[in-house]
Order: C-alpha cells, then sequence, then structure tokens
C-alpha cells in the first residue's frame, strides 16, 4: 500500500462454534454485505436519522437543534468513509469468531449489523451467523479484534 493512504477496512465476524461448512459461512457473510448496503442507503438519504437521533441521545446529546447538527455531520462523516473504503478497493476481512464475540461486537459498536439465519439448512433458525462491523481504519479496530484469526 502507497504511503499515506488510509487503509479502512470492514471486519465480519464469522460464528465458527456453529460448525457452518465454508460455502454456509460465505453466504451469510454475502448476506452481511446486502444488509450493510441497504442500510448505507437509508442512512444516505436521511431515513435514518430517527436512529442517530436516538445514539446521540444515548450519548449525551439533549437539545434537539445540536441533535440535528451532530446527526447531520455523524451522517456526512459516515458517507464520506464509506464512499472513500467504497472508492479504495472495499477490503473486506472475515474473522473467526464465537457467540460471545459477535454479542460484544454487537454491543460496543452501534452501527454493527447482524445476520440472523432462517434456519432451513444448516443452523438452527434465529441463530446469529455473523456481524459486520462498520467502516473503519484498520488501526482504529480494538485488539480484541485485532487478535482474531482470519477465516
Amino acid at each position: 500500500m502507497p504511503v499515506g493512504v488510509l487503509m479502512l477496512v470492514q471486519y465480519y465476524l464469522v460464528d465458527r462454534t456453529l460448525k457452518m461448512r465454508q460455502g454456509k459461512a460465505c453466504a451469510q457473510c454475502a448476506h452481511g454485505a446486502l444488509i450493510v448496503q441497504k442500510r448505507h442507503c437509508k442512512f444516505s438519504s436521511n431515513v435514518d436519522k430517527e436512529r442517530i437521533h436516538r445514539h446521540l441521545s444515548e450519548n449525551g446529546f439533549d437539545s434537539t437543534s445540536s441533535l440535528d447538527a451532530v446527526a447531520l455531520e455523524l451522517q456526512s462523516s459516515f458517507v464520506e468513509t464509506y464512499k472513500a473504503w467504497d472508492e479504495g478497493g472495499n477490503a473486506k476481512v472475515v474473522l473467526k469468531a464465537d457467540a460471545e464475540l459477535l454479542q460484544r461486537a454487537m454491543d460496543e459498536f452501534e452501527f454493527a449489523v447482524e445476520v440472523i439465519d432462517a434456519g432451513f439448512t444448516e443452523v438452527a433458525p434465529g441463530s446469529r451467523t455473523v456481524v459486520v462491523l462498520p467502516v473503519m481504519k484498520k488501526e482504529d479496530a480494538p485488539d480484541w479484534i485485532q487478535a482474531l484469526k482470519l477465516l
């Protein structure tokens, strides 16, 4: 990678305790990618403003005018990051995890996306198979994410 180029990545955490075959795990990651794409379209079209407001309210912002300003800034930042990631080759890193780590990811990352299986093939209905993290700088990933093994 050229010096000075920002390395943006999107992490996919796959619950390996479910014993999914590789093809099933790949399909679940693809479902996650589609969910993220749909969410990005909503987010960039301002449909997700209510969710942004809820997130900001939960983190100490209380005035409506402040919420609107910060929501707009957060939305703009998200869209810019996603666009830079997409234009930079949209790097994805698929990692082995377990149910506990998938839950931790959902708890720690407000905009994480989970894939819940319908149960038609290999896993029980309602199983959380994959969690997709929001696009981030590779060096900003928490240590516990960086410690996971590639799938």
